[in-house]
């Protein structure tokens, strides 16, 4: 199995999360699990595994992007605000 590893500081997880919701919400999607949001970071075209960050250093940069009334982010459900 490939695994790739990915040292992102957490400014760029909180941008690669909002980017997935970003994409989401344009699909007409307006919320997802954060174990659904954890795996859909984590998959990419063509190889097995990668790991993006944590789910402790993703669900920080949702706390955070919550914080900072990007997203909403309660009893495990993302959504984008607005």
């Amino acid at each position: 199995m490939i695994t790739t590893v990915f040292s992102l500081t957490p400014s760029e997880v909180q941008a690669e999360l909002m980017r997935l919701l970003l994409v989401l919400s344009s699909e007409g999607v307006q919320e997802v699990p954060f174990t659904q949001a954890l795996e859909l970071l984590h998959r990419e075209v063509g190889v097995p595994e990668r790991v993006l960050a944590s789910s402790q250093e993703v669900s920080v940069a949702a706390l955070e992007l919550n914080r900072k009334g990007l997203i909403r982010y309660e009893q495990g459900i993302l959504r984008i605000r607005g």
